[in-house]
């Protein structure tokens, strides 16, 4: 059981990035065509990410040990699951918002 665990713990985090790279290149290919402006870009992404990364990180763990009902032991798990999921969340968003923003160098 401790590997079906793991591995949703770990397929929580790689749907969290997933999202978090879809929704980047959709509103940098937006804001690099013209249709919005970077800071309207950058608060939309954020504003579709925040509930979807919050989904990925609980919803979907928690989702799945219910529906397969997997025992989760001492509970380290049920602590480590949605902390590692939130903090991916916080830092994909500032890092989406950089690459949303990103213009090369021009010499």
């Amino acid at each position: 059981m401790a590997e079906y665990l793991e591995a949703l713990f770990w397929s929580a985090a790689g749907l969290n990035l997933l999202i978090a790279a879809v929704l980047a290149g959709v509103f940098w290919r937006l804001q690099r065509i013209g249709r919005l402006s970077i800071a309207d870009a950058k608060t939309r992404y954020s504003m579709f990410y925040a509930p979807l990364g919050l989904f990925a990180a609980l919803f979907w763990f928690f989702g799945w040990v219910a529906v397969l009902d997997l025992s989760t032991g001492h509970g380290e798990v049920v602590l480590a699951a949605p902390a590692l999921n939130l903090m991916l969340c916080a830092v994909a968003t500032g890092v989406g918002r950089v690459v949303i923003g990103w213009r090369p160098l021009r010499w």
